[in-house]
């Protein structure tokens, strides 16, 4: 048996699971490509290229999708 409960503790699902049956996300296809890269320090401010310290890069895609990253540099 499965249980679900909420933040209370209370049971509010029971179900059963089937043995080594999966479920959940098969394929994932991402062809989506890197169309530019920017770079930000903590503030928020624009930099055209990585200085010394803490700095966000952006990665943007040609899905309109976007990555962000911290790194010190």
């Amino acid at each position: 048996m499965a249980y679900v409960t909420n933040a209370k503790g209370e049971v509010i699902y029971t179900g059963r699971t089937l043995r080594g049956t999966q479920s959940g996300v098969k394929d994932v296809q991402n062809t989506a490509t890197m169309v530019g890269e920017e770079y930000y320090n903590v503030n928020g401010i624009k930099l055209t290229t990585p200085t010394s310290g803490i700095i966000i890069k952006l990665t943007r895609y040609s899905d309109g999708s976007t990555k962000a990253t911290k790194f010190l540099n």
